[in-house]
């Protein structure tokens, strides 16, 4: 077994960095994190671990059982499990251990992390109105006429010149059109930039409310847009977006806490740390 580094009497093998990177990344065409940061997140557990034993928290019984059976149903569900040694059972057991240890010390933090209140998060939302908008959006119905159709662009052309209004279109939809919205008038509904195919996109965010397009052409087929509605941006009712805002801040802030706290205890242990293959160094 070669062990990659050492924090205090705890060994770091390199068939810990393996499991670790198979959990992080399951799916094996999926871009693995590199071993090197992977080592640092299982310092980074080992000092918290050993935090949380000096602040007296401990692992009641019920809590190692359901972990440990947690983790036996994912070597069996991960595939080609096979009953590990006793020296295997003993390292599976204390890092369970550990794991319960420091998943209650890091609740323990964040239970501690102060409600944000509403006067706070008004503070926030008047200082950042810019991330509070709405986007502009475009509201258009649609004829389109397939490439694969004998004469497609000919008979999309003689379609738009028979349309002079909205009755016109709306008749040409339910008759001509292969898009699956002429069963609603064409009616795409409301989008904003970047959810349509950019020449759709384009073409819908040019033209002002009651217009119509001319034929224009993507991978689809040919197309004919007229827009019916436009919503331009709008800020967000702080009442509306109120604890959805409490939820994200509180959450970035113990991810903030947690990274200094982190820091912080690489510092206060930093002799207990042991860098021993050089690849990782």
């Amino acid at each position: 077994m070669l062990i990659i580094a050492k924090v205090a009497d705890i060994e770091i093998l390199e068939a810990d960095i393996i499991r670790e990177e198979r959990e992080l990344c399951p799916i094996s065409d999926v871009p693995k994190p590199q071993r090197s940061s992977i080592l640092s997140r299982l310092i980074d557990s080992c000092l918290l671990y050993f935090e949380a034993i000096d602040q007296g928290i401990k692992a009641d019984q019920q809590e190692y059982d359901e972990e440990l059976m947690y983790t036996l149903e994912s070597m069996v569900d991960g595939g080609g499990w096979a009953p590990p040694s006793e020296e295997e059972t003993r390292a599976m057991e204390a890092r369970v251990s550990r794991r319960v240890v420091v998943r209650k010390y890091i609740h323990q933090m964040q239970k501690d992390a102060h409600r944000l209140s509403d006067e706070q998060l008004r503070a926030f939302y008047e200082d950042q109105k810019d991330l509070f908008t709405s986007p502009e959006e475009v509201r258009v119905s649609h004829i389109l006429i397939r490439k694969h159709r004998e004469r497609a662009e000919e008979m999309a052309h003689e379609v738009r010149a028979k349309i002079r209004d909205k009755d016109d279109f709306d008749c040409a939809t339910a008759s001509c059109s292969d898009c699956p919205s002429n069963l609603s008038c064409g009616d795409l509904g409301f989008f904003p930039r970047g959810k349509m195919h950019p020449a759709i996109e384009e073409m819908a965010f040019s033209l002002e409310v009651g217009e119509i397009s001319d034929v224009f052409t993507s991978p689809f087929g040919y197309h004919i847009l007229m827009v019916t509605d436009k919503k331009a941006p709008a800020q967000l009712p702080f009442e509306e977006i109120k604890d959805f805002l409490r939820i994200r801040l509180m959450s970035l802030e113990r991810e903030y806490y947690l990274a200094k706290h982190v820091r912080d205890l690489r510092e206060k242990y930093k002799n207990l740390i042991q860098i021993l293959a050089e690849e990782y160094k």
